[in-house]
């Protein structure tokens, strides 16, 4: 799940005080509920992990093999285009005890070690196209438990590094990004044997035949999906659709609908808005939004039950186009629902 940069920036991490002129790109909340002194259990995957790409599958492994072989054939991986050739290492600007903090092998990952403490850790990696460190902390998420947050620190290399970063966002967030929140689920379930809050099993189905009527209506639809969490996480909902759209889904979202797909959302929060989204009705029970743009007519439906929460997806074909983007997106769609409502329950927790 992705937070705000203020969710780093605003704690009191050492690597404030070393890395004070790099950007903060990113910040991810990471599935890995967890006690006080779990901070071990979450740093000891990165010391045996392959290199990025070589656990996932599917578009997300494509991408990095073609990241690899880009870097291989126009030399951005080279030896003279990293630490202490290109730009000096952050370890020369470490205080003493960070000097002498332990410093874990990375296994085949292409970062160095920078310190790791009790909660927190750190790794840079340079290349022909940016300085970057990536940030670890152990940070305590309400009523004794404590979660792990990841944070992208970035120093483009000048214009190229810029257009570099601005041309791969889009991927990071659709492809990259889920595909590592993924890892790390899969990682602390095993680690764990599976202790921590459990946010339940979800089920989902494509068609509008899988759709009960009562939650679809008299729309006219071409497209419907249904995902459902069991769960014991109680909420209205408005504030269930607020919470997955505004505070899970958050900018990566609004990539998708907005500028992958068109749909004029409401640049600024309103009273009748959610994420953007109009709220077309609502229940008792459920909550109705809408967006439309000249290719397509989409509405979501979130509807909160005794034990579970529904998502609801429908869309119109307005234009032949319409269907053409949605049938190349709705993978993507399908594939990051679960996680959606999983985090949504979470957040809710």
């Amino acid at each position: 799940m992705k937070v705000a940069l203020t969710e780093h920036t605003s704690r009191p991490w050492r690597i404030h005080e070393i890395a004070h002129d790099f950007e903060v790109e990113d910040v991810w909340a990471l599935p890995t509920p967890g006690g006080p002194d779990d901070f071990e259990l979450l740093t000891s995957e990165l010391t045996t992990g392959g290199r990025p790409g070589d656990d996932t599958a599917g578009v997300t492994r494509l991408l990095w093999a073609a990241r690899w072989k880009l870097g291989e054939v126009l030399g951005w991986d080279r030896d003279d285009a990293g630490l202490r050739a290109r730009v000096p290492t952050l370890r020369d600007r470490l205080p003493d005890d960070l000097r002498e903090a332990p410093r874990p092998e990375l296994g085949e990952l292409p970062f160095s070690s920078l310190y790791k403490l009790d909660d927190e850790f750190a790794a840079e990696l340079a290349n022909a196209t940016v300085h970057a460190v990536l940030h670890l902390g152990w940070v305590e998420d309400g009523n004794g438990r404590y979660r792990g947050q990841m944070a992208v620190l970035v120093k483009p290399n000048g214009l190229f590094g810029r257009l570099y970063m601005a041309a791969i966002k889009p991927l990071r967030y659709l492809f990259i990004y889920p595909a590592m929140m993924r890892n790390y689920e899969r990682y602390w379930q095993r680690a764990t044997g599976g202790r921590g809050p459990s946010t339940g099993t979800v089920t989902g189905a494509v068609g509008l035949d899988r759709v009960p009527e009562s939650m679809r209506g008299p729309l006219d639809a071409d497209y419907a999906d249904i995902f459902t969490l069991a769960t014991d996480v109680t909420a209205t909902p408005d504030h269930c659709a607020r919470t997955m759209f505004e505070d899970v889904a958050g900018d990566g979202g609004q990539r998708i609908w907005r500028r992958l797909l068109g749909l004029r959302l409401a640049p600024r929060p309103w009273t009748d808005t959610v994420a953007g989204w109009s709220v077309a009705e609502r229940g008792d029970h459920w909550i109705r939004l809408q967006a439309r743009s000249r290719m397509l007519t989409f509405n979501l439906v979130v509807r909160v039950g005794e034990g579970s929460v529904t998502l609801v997806t429908l869309g119109r074909y307005d234009r032949l186009l319409g269907r053409i983007l949605w049938s190349l997106t709705s993978r993507i769609h399908r594939r990051a629902a679960p996680g959606l409502l999983r985090d949504t329950a979470r957040k809710l927790r």
